[in-house]
C-alpha cells in the first residue's frame, strides 16, 4: 500500500471511529427507541427517520433532475460536441462546478422561493423540492463529468464499424456508443448521488428545517440540514451531541454505500 493510501485509510478509520464513540451512548437499549422518531427537536425528541427520509427523498429528486441533464451533455461533449461550441459549454460547466453551495442556495432562495411561495404560501415555499432543485444544480457538473469520461473511453472502432454500416453519426453515438458505455455512464449517476447525500449548506438554506415529516413544499429536514444546523448547539456529551453523532453515521453510511456501489460499476 502506497504512504498516501495509508493516510487515506487512517484518516477515514479515525473520523469512523470518533463517530461511533460520540455515538455509542445514543444507541443504548434505554436510547434507542429517541432514534425511531420522525422528528428531530431538541431537547425533547430526536428522532433520525424523519431526517433520513428527506436526505434520501431529496437525492432522488435532484437525481431525478440532473440525471438526465448531466448524461445528456456528457454523451454529448464526450462524443459529439466540437470546436467552439464545445469548449464554449464545457467551461460553463466547468464553472458552475466551482460555485459555492452557498452561492446557490442563495440564487434559490432570492429567485427560486418566491414563485414556490405562491404555489404553497403557507409553507413559505420551503421543503424537500427547491432543496433538490438546488442540489439538482450542483450534482450536473458531476454526473457529466464522469458521463463524458465513459464516452470518451468507448473504442473508436466501434462507432466506426457503425458509420461504415450507413448509420449517422448521432445514432452510433447513442446506439452503439451509449451502450458500451453504459456502466460507465450508471456509476456517474450513483457518484452524483454521492455528492447530493453528502451536502449540507444549501439544503438547509433552502429545506426549512422544521421537525415534520418531509415534505415537497413544507418546512422539513434532511440528515445534513440539521448536522449544519444544530453541530454548534448542542451541549458536549449529551443526548443531543450523541444523537447528532448519529446521524452524521447514517450521512456517512449512504455515501459510502453509494460510492462502493458506483466502484462496483466501473
Amino acid at each position: 500500500m502506497r504512504p498516501w493510501s495509508a493516510l487515506v485509510v487512517l484518516v477515514t478509520g479515525a473520523l469512523v471511529a470518533t463517530l461511533v464513540h460520540e455515538a455509542l451512548p445514543a444507541l443504548v437499549p434505554r436510547a434507542l427507541p429517541e432514534l425511531w422518531g420522525m422528528a428531530f427537536s431538541p431537547p425533547d425528541r430526536f428522532g433520525a427517520l424523519g431526517p433520513l427520509t428527506g436526505s434520501v427523498a431529496v437525492a432522488a429528486l435532484a437525481l431525478a433532475l440532473a440525471g438526465p441533464v448531466g448524461v445528456g451533455a456528457g454523451i454529448y461533449l464526450g462524443s459529439l460536441a466540437q470546436g467552439t461550441w464545445a469548449r464554449l459549454l464545457s467551461g460553463a460547466i466547468d464553472t458552475l462546478t466551482g460555485v459555492p453551495a452557498v452561492v446557490v442556495g442563495f440564487l434559490a432562495t432570492s429567485f427560486l422561493l418566491p414563485v414556490l411561495r405562491v404555489v404553497a404560501p403557507a409553507g413559505g415555499g420551503y421543503g424537500l423540492l427547491p432543496a433538490a432543485v438546488a442540489l439538482g444544480v450542483m450534482v450536473v457538473p458531476t454526473v457529466e463529468g464522469f458521463a463524458a469520461d465513459a464516452m470518451r473511453a468507448v473504442p473508436a472502432d466501434l462507432v466506426a464499424g457503425s458509420l461504415a454500416l450507413g448509420a449517422t453519426l448521432e445514432a452510433s453515438v447513442l446506439g452503439v456508443g451509449v451502450a458500451h458505455a453504459r456502466r460507465g455512464l450508471s456509476q456517474a449517476v450513483l457518484l452524483g448521488t454521492g455528492r447530493a447525500l453528502g451536502e449540507g449548506m444549501a439544503v438547509e438554506m433552502l429545506v426549512g428545517n422544521a421537525p415534520h415529516p418531509p415534505a415537497l413544499l413544507a418546512p422539513s429536514q434532511t440528515l445534513t440540514s440539521v448536522l449544519v444546523q444544530q453541530f454548534g448547539l448542542a451541549q458536549p456529551r449529551s443526548l443531543w451531541a450523541h444523537a447528532l453523532a448519529v446521524l452524521g453515521i447514517l450521512v456517512l453510511a449512504l455515501a459510502a454505500g453509494v460510492s462502493a456501489l458506483g466502484a462496483r460499476r466501473a
